[in-house]
């Protein structure tokens, strides 16, 4: 059929399978396709990362993408019924449009015997609760896996590894969401957490503005990050709350 040709055209161009075309199979990773200016019927992917099509004017009917990171539609025009993607980041889109969109409920896949956790594919051999004992493919050497079901997973050479790598993650993982306030005492690993930044720009940031102390409270912290427009700013005064 002339709509499978195009399919499997623009699936080998773009080093996809037939089912991440179709959102069956995750594409792990981002996925760049800011070339592309038109996006064949039954485009609706699932990605890891994010999607770029800045590139795209129209969407094809029934165009809801899971998308882990930022989706870019800067230059569509008019946006399908029904369209309501989920998506973990940004949503780019023209000026003038809007959308409601979704947030994922898991970046985790789970097929039973197979499992991928923070890109890494493996071969489960054993679970209980929340902990799986696995290996990769093609490989005998046996690791671990803690995961809460949806975006906080550690691995580890040991169980005691992987446990401890997920209690921190999880930490960081809800620090990154808790609301903050004028008086909240903000440190480098509450701030690197909010923010995602890494610990050598942090303290690259500090050096450069002057700032001595291992902590600071949000009132005097906040118009110094304003002021020189700082690597995470929006994700940081997106949790202020004026309660």
């Amino acid at each position: 059929m002339k709509t499978d040709k195009i399919v499997l055209e623009f699936c080998k161009k773009h080093g996809l399978t037939v089912e991440q075309f179709y959102g069956k199979e995750k594409y792990n990773g981002y996925l760049d396709l800011r070339n592309v200016t038109t996006l064949p019927d039954g485009f609706n992917p699932t990605v890891g990362g994010y999607l770029d099509l800045r590139s795209v004017t129209t969407l094809p009917d029934g165009f809801n993408p899971i998308v882990n990171g930022y989706l870019d539609l800067r230059n569509v025009t008019t946006l399908p019924n029904g369209f309501n993607p989920t998506v973990g980041g940004d949503l780019y889109l023209e000026s003038g449009l809007s959308a409601e969109t979704k947030k994922p409920t898991t970046n985790l896949i789970n097929w039973g015997k197979w499992i991928m956790a923070d890109g890494i594919f493996t071969e489960v051999i054993s679970k209980r609760g929340n902990v799986y004992k696995v290996k990769k493919l093609n490989n005998d050497k046996v690791f671990y896996l803690v995961t809460d079901g949806s975006f906080v997973h550690a691995h580890g050479d040991t169980l005691k590894q992987a446990k401890d790598d997920f209690k921190f993650k999880h930490t960081q993982h809800l620090l990154k969401n808790e609301p903050i306030t004028m008086d909240t005492v903000i440190d480098i690993a509450r701030y690197r957490a909010i923010t995602g930044a890494c610990e050598s720009g942090v303290n690259w940031f500090k050096s450069e503005n002057g700032l001595d102390r291992s902590s600071y409270l949000v009132s005097e912290l906040l118009p110094i990050l304003e002021s020189k427009n700082a690597y995470g700013l929006e994700s940081f005064k997106k949790l202020i709350s004026n309660d």
